[in-house]
């Protein structure tokens, strides 16, 4: 083919990859999916925006790959913080792999191949995903494309040393992006000194420097910034610790798992592994010293269960070379459901391609030794992603080159017409051969993607927006308990008591030990007014996590309710073994204790919770009440306006100071606590009835009607008879007055 009739076509193959990326976000564009940034999406963007707002060097030893943070703070330094044109420029570099892509696969093989290459990566469902997501996976395409082409053009163009140059610089870049990316290092420095025979050794070594030069021009600003920042020479990140011990300890089962469970967040990793790391040795550790940890506990399982991990390491990679695509975050199936073109795109998975892939390399094995570094990457990759743990996103990058081998065997289907050969038969041997493991079926994980977007919402007090997400998430996963736990808080919110006990239980079922659904239940049904319910639920939360203060806590307030004070001080004292500085605690025993009558004893403990936490408003409000039961009543009104000022819209707070201050003679002040109680909450029968009575005791007879008419249409209302008639009689006192 012609180089102009190539390249034209390869250049509407990327416009159409272009327009297939432009629809796909056209169509997720209103879905919740976008709404919001979840997982290591989330933690991108804030970092980003930190960058963007001046701290380009920042303070820590990098923990997370850091290209992609910095690629999103060029762009919003430029256009502002718009996740939307992120997208449309990882479109753009979506499309401009698949023309890298074509070029490398014309140099390996084929015009024809290149073609197809680059047809197949612009439908692969998931380069369209990806070019989607707030993830640095949408760098990883550009950058192992842009390195295919760079070495196929140093294996066919002049000039080889600018193309091994630009190879370096390539994977330096990706290596700050996707941190096991450094395994292709060894395997490119072993291809140039062995592949080309014709050339010296001294032209070898020499091409083996520059390229290595290439690599640390871009690593070694890094490994100094380390170095700056947190005083040790890290030329990445301090991540391989936690991730490699995540993938291999006893109980792994191949995926991610956090390192503390419920902390699936990337927010939570680095300070998860540190803590850990450091209670276990009993010292404070820098970041490379928390990583070596986290190696040791890895080699420790590795070398006392040696078959363990063998089995394990057999697991992964069948993983890796699955059809399914690992659910991390979020997942191409659940955004598919708001795209038809992922839908119809479907078939197109990596359970095809693979097995396509193994045709293509047997077909063009003549050429194995142009090859050689093809094959070799993607054997690194495999295992880079099966020591550690597979995901879809992890396992990414092996795509193009997979893709390559597809299209090698896709180009040579014509050749069929001629007749079955015998190269043939054993190529679609093998080919089934990798098509059977490929596309069994494991046991499929919970798609966490709606869980995480629905918790995401709730998160942002939006159950309205969160309950039909949270549905779909128990839909996909009916046997996930986090699932049916986080639509019973999004039920909860809304009001809907009822259906959320039914979610709590449901979660209960599925996971007998679910702490936090054991105090959620007990709380709603403490809250619908069923305190024997709840009274179930908080004792056995507090047996789950006799450590757990809040537990403790709630245990107490459910047993005030059902009118077991004793029992409760025990319970807030219990709480006060586990947080001494709980002041919250205190205060709820003084509560108590005033109810009892202790009331110095009560006095005492508000002001223990006062010295623990002076500016706490629910304290001084008791003290104050504890105070004017003692005939203290200046000192309580002082106390019960701290408590108004701090949380000035606490009705009852206002009601509490209004009720002392009429006691004490100051009608006027009472008069103005009262309006504001009744200001905030306008079904206050009493407050209405005592501000009409001062109104009637200062002659301020209109208003003292208003009040009394509120408090009747109130009393009406629910069905108070006897105070009806008696607000009745007031109101017709002060119109007898009035005339």
């Amino acid at each position: 083919m012609k180089p102009n009739r190539w390249s034209t076509w390869v250049i509407l193959i990327g416009i159409a990859a272009l327009l297939l990326r432009l629809i796909y976000l056209a169509e997720i564009h209103d879905s919740p999916l976008l709404a919001v940034l979840i997982g290591d999406a989330r933690q991108y963007d804030l970092w980003a925006q930190d960058i963007a707002a001046g701290h380009w060097l920042g303070s820590e030893v990098f923990y997370q790959t850091p290209l992609y943070p910095y690629f999103l703070a060029v762009i919003f330094k430029i256009v502002g913080h718009n996740l939307f044109t992120v997208r449309l420029i990882q479109a753009v570099l979506g499309a401009l792999s698949c023309l890298l892509l074509g070029s490398a696969a014309r140099m390996f093989f084929s015009d024809r191949v290149g073609l197809i290459a680059a047809s197949l990566l612009a439908l692969y469902p998931p380069a369209i995903f990806f070019d989607g997501l707030i993830q640095k996976s949408a760098l990883d395409l550009i950058l192992v494309t842009a390195l295919l082409a760079s070495l196929a053009a140093f294996l066919s163009l002049p000039h080889r040393r600018r193309w091994l140059i630009l190879a370096g610089l390539i994977l330096g870049l990706l290596t700050l992006n996707r941190e096991n990316a450094r395994i292709l290092y060894p395997c490119i420095l072993i291809w140039v000194l062995l592949y080309f025979r014709d050339q010296k050794w001294s032209a070898r070594l020499g091409w083996s420097a520059i390229f290595t030069a290439a690599l640390l021009l871009v690593l070694l600003p890094v490994g100094l910034r380390n170095y700056h920042v947190g005083g040790e020479f890290l030329i990445s990140t301090s991540q391989l610790g936690p991730n490699l011990y995540i993938g291999n300890h006893h109980g792994a089962q191949g995926g991610y798992e956090p390192l503390i469970p419920e902390h699936g967040s990337a927010a939570f990793e680095r300070e998860d592994a540190t803590q850990l790391a450091e209670a276990a040795l009993g010292r404070k550790l820098s970041a490379g010293e928390v990583s070596d940890y986290w190696v040791q506990r890895s080699l420790e399982f590795i070398r006392g269960e040696p078959f363990s991990w063998l089995r394990l390491m057999g697991k992964k990679l069948l993983l890796t070379i699955n059809a399914r695509e690992a659910v991390d975050t979020e997942s191409l199936e659940a955004y598919a459901e708001y795209s038809w073109l992922q839908s119809c795109l479907s078939w197109l998975s990596f359970g095809l391609i693979l097995p396509l892939a193994v045709l293509g390399v047997w077909l063009t094995r003549r050429g194995w030794r142009q090859l050689a570094i093809l094959y070799a990457m993607t054997l690194a990759i495999i295992v880079a992603v099966a020591v550690f743990y597979v995901l879809a996103r992890y396992r990414y990058p092996l795509a193009p080159i997979i893709v390559l081998f597809a299209a090698a065997a896709i180009s040579a289907l014509p050749e069929l017409r001629q007749g079955l050969k015998k190269e043939w038969a054993i190529g679609f041997l093998l080919a089934a051969i990798v098509a059977l493991p490929a596309n069994l079926l494991f046991r499929e994980s919970n798609d966490v993607t709606f869980l995480n977007v629905g918790e995401e919402f709730l998160r942002r007090s939006e159950p309205v927006v969160a309950v039909p997400l949270l549905r779909k998430a128990v839909e996909h996963s009916p046997d996930f308990a986090q699932a049916h736990f986080n639509l019973g808080v999004a039920l909860n919110q809304q009001g809907d008591k009822a259906q959320a006990i039914n979610e709590f239980a449901a979660a209960l079922r599925l996971q007998p030990d679910y702490f936090e659904a054991h105090a959620a239940l007990g709380l709603t049904f403490q809250e619908a007014s069923q305190p024997a319910e709840a009274l179930e639920h908080f004792r056995e939360a507090v047996r789950l996590r006799p450590a757990s203060a809040e537990a403790h806590t709630n245990l107490g307030n459910a047993l005030v309710q059902s009118g077991k004070l004793d029992e409760a001080i025990g319970q807030y004292r219990t709480a006060l073994q586990v947080e001494p500085a709980n002041a919250g605690a205190h205060n709820s025993i003084a509560v108590v204790l005033q109810q009892q009558g202790k009331t110095q004893e009560a006095i005492g403990e508000c002001n223990e919770a006062l010295r623990l936490k002076p500016d706490f408003a629910g304290a001084h409000s008791n003290l104050g009440l504890a105070l004017a039961a003692s005939g203290q009543p200046d000192t309580a009104i002082l106390h019960l306006k701290e408590a108004v000022r701090l949380e000035p819209r606490n009705a009852g707070m206002h009601v509490n100071l209004a009720d002392l201050l009429g006691e004490a003679g100051r009608e006027d002040e009472a008069i103005l606590e009262y309006q504001a109680a009744v200001n905030l909450r306008s079904d206050l029968l009493e407050s209405h009835y005592r501000l009409g009575q001062l109104y009637a005791k200062k002659g301020r007879l209109g208003e003292a009607v208003q009040s009394f008419e509120q408090a009747l249409n109130l009393a009406q209302a629910t069905q108070r008879s006897e105070e009806a008639q008696q607000i009745a009689a007031a109101i017709n006192a002060c119109r007898a007055a009035m005339k």
